[in-house]
């Protein structure tokens, strides 16, 4: 699956959330994801714990 900046994900715990930053070395992505009403939280994500990508 190739993941890119900007793409909106789910994530395999259900949340939702959009690709800030890829970085290669190692494979890690930085996610915004939503945790409340206009409220955001960044997150280090590996691309295992990534379900799919919803919208490129």
């Amino acid at each position: 699956m190739l993941i890119k900046e900007y793409d909106s994900i789910l994530l395999k715990d259900g949340r939702k959330g959009v690709v800030m930053e890829v970085f290669k070395n190692p494979d890690i992505c930085l996610v915004d994801v939503e945790i409340g009403i206009d409220d955001y939280d960044h997150i280090s994500v590996f691309p295992q714990d990534i379900a799919n990508v919803i919208m490129e």
